[in-house]
């Protein structure tokens, strides 16, 4: 067991390092086992893209660090129950986790005397650790082993050191949110002083979480949170009117009654601090669901959630009313017929998707229309999917069926299923002049065009249909990620090294990602994790290319790695090696990766 192996090792540093250093031994020993190594990586990005969006405001980099802060809270939460795991093996196990002064001096010294166990040695190297690390901690400890000053409970220490993850997912919720705001809350003016505190329409996906927090169950916490977070995003980024300095939002729902259409305003003056609440939640979900379920875990989100609780406050501004009762649909609309005059039915509202952007999808409503009689003359079709409108004025229509298309709404893509859903609102008329003559053109197939004037249907004329769809799509993506190939060449010459990246789309459709790279380079006397670059990439079908990433200069010779991700959609493709820089002279020449 690799915790069992290391663990007499870690108790005598962590006893004179105390508990940051065996932190950093722990981490640094384990930075290639997966969310180790995603760790400094997201971390490193995490800070590169604040300082870039502080300096250069932009959406997209907005949106990068939102998508990379929760690639934080998950590693965060990987990772804490990752240790809290390790710490349930360990006990499961018998191992004896508290060693007195005494005991870990006798161990100090026995290391000292005769060096590390070899199992230890093995576990270390499998770890990652060169043979020069592991003699260089074995010669600390001889060195130090004077020093130790008391006893040191291993239990104690990785218990907070698995809450000190969970704390680490919840920094990165605060960035999240400041990314959020830093990019969405422009042209502020000063919050509203009117209106009564109502019920916040969201209060049904807080009560989901709440309901799931208090049943204690795993999978329906995490996934009632990431619905209610998906849903809050959309409200802050698409569909809030106004923004206060508060970090509050304005906005507006509209619903249709048997009697009209309401609409109603909203001041949440919480609402950016709801969802970086939410966000938090979201770490706690994904480490329980994780395997970190304990009672105490529970307690903390029964706490956090009774905070989001507190923040879900909204007041109404206003609230309007329309009397015009629009004419209920069917599939058949036989009751929309003027006697002889022309009518208009919808036959069908259907969705579909229309692409996929870094991370949205995007979609789009086809309604399927039937004119009946000579022809009609649309004023106006309005189609609504969630808060969003599209308008379109297709004016004289004849005889015959046709489609109209909306363009395209989205949706962060970052679930495999979604719902979307709205009204269809016509506003029409037949396209009868006074005297009964029809507009000139033709009277066969369905047709186009600006209405004239003459034609315009008035008063009791008007007629209004109105359809309400609601859809359920999967995610079932057209891309493949295992027909994306991506690798990445080092091309040194003497100390510097050429990076490309290799990528091959076997595909059908197009495939649209991010590169980044990072490389150890030299610093001072130690090794520091250097971005290279980030690039945006957009691959055809059966596109094969190579991408050149950057050179980098190495000071001075040693053995460097390096690793890049390819992020497309919800998929990643990663490759790392390892580039040796000899002392001069030295040939120059193509290395490979180290798998």
């Amino acid at each position: 067991m690799k915790v069992a192996a290391l663990l007499s090792v870690m108790l005598i540093v962590g006893a004179l390092l105390n508990v940051g250093g065996v932190a950093a031994t722990q981490v640094n020993g384990t930075q290639q086992n997966g969310p180790y190594q995603s760790f400094w990586e997201i971390l490193v990005k995490e800070g590169q893209l604040v300082v870039q969006l502080n300096d250069s405001p932009s959406e997209s980099t907005a949106s990068e660090l939102v998508l990379n802060s929760r690639a934080g809270e998950e590693n965060a939460a990987n990772i804490s129950a990752g240790i809290w795991k390790a710490l349930v093996e360990l006990e499961e196990s018998g191992v004896k986790l508290y060693y007195s002064e005494d005991e870990l001096r006798e161990m100090a010294d026995e290391i000292a005397s005769k060096g590390l166990p070899n199992e230890t040695v093995s576990e270390l190297r499998s770890a990652g650790w060169t043979d020069e690390e592991i003699r260089a901690l074995r010669e600390y400890i001889a060195k130090q082993r004077n020093h130790i000053e008391g006893g040191f409970n291993m239990k104690y220490f990785l218990d907070g050191f698995a809450k000190a993850f969970i704390s680490v997912g919840w920094k990165y919720a605060s960035y999240e949110a400041w990314a959020i705001k830093k990019e969405w809350w422009r042209n502020l003016r000063s919050p509203p002083t009117a209106g009564e505190e109502a019920v916040n329409p969201y209060i049904g996906s807080y009560r989901s979480v709440a309901s799931a927090i208090s049943g204690r169950n795993p999978g329906a916490f995490l996934s009632s949170v990431k619905d209610m977070r998906k849903e809050l995003y959309h409200l802050l980024t698409d569909s809030a009117e106004v923004y206060y300095p508060n970090g509050g939002i304005a906005f507006r729902t509209v619903s249709y009654t048997s009697n009209g259409r309401v609409v109603e305003i909203y001041y949440w003056p919480n609402a950016l601090d709801a969802y970086r609440e939410l966000s938090r939640l979201y770490t706690l979900a994904a480490a329980i669901s994780d395997g970190y379920s304990t009672d105490e875990m529970w307690d903390v989100a029964s706490q956090e959630i009774l905070k989001l609780g507190r923040l879900m406050t909204v007041r109404l501004i206003s609230s309007s009313h329309s009397s015009t009762a629009p004419v209920p649909y069917f599939l058949d609309l036989p009751s929309l017929s003027l006697g002889s005059a022309p009518y208009l039915t919808v036959d069908k509202v259907e969705v579909t998707v229309s692409g996929y952007s870094y991370d949205r999808i995007l979609y789009r409503v086809l309604i399927h229309y039937t004119v009946h009689g000579s022809a009609v003359v649309v004023q106006n079709v309005t189609i609504s999917s969630g808060d969003r409108r599209y308008y379109l004025s297709p004016g004289i229509l004849y005889s015959g069926s046709g489609v109209w298309e909306s363009g395209d709404f989205s949706i962060p893509d970052d679930s495999l299923s979604f719902k979307v859903g709205g009204f269809v609102s016509v506003r029409y008329g037949p396209g009868e002049s006074p005297g009964g003559a029809v507009p000139t053109g033709g009277k066969t197939g369905p047709r186009s065009g600006n209405p004239s004037a003459s034609y315009l249907p008035t008063g009791s004329l008007i007629r209004d249909a109105l359809v309400f769809y609601h859809e359920d799509l999967y995610r079932v993506s057209p891309i493949n990620p295992a027909n994306v190939n991506f690798t990445i060449k080092a091309v040194r010459a003497g100390s510097r090294v050429r990076y490309e990246a290799q990528l091959y789309n076997s595909n059908e459709l197009p495939v649209s990602g991010v590169i980044s790279l990072y490389s150890e380079v030299p610093d001072g006397n130690y090794l520091t994790v250097k971005q290279v670059n980030v690039t945006r990439v957009i691959l055809a079908p059966s596109d094969n290319r190579t991408v050149y990433l950057g050179t980098v200069d190495y000071s001075r010779p040693g053995s460097y790695e390096y690793f890049g991700v390819f992020r497309f959609f919800n998929y990643s493709e990663s490759d790392n090696g390892e580039v040796l820089i000899p002392s001069p002279p030295s040939p120059a020449g193509s290395l490979s990766p180290r798998r």
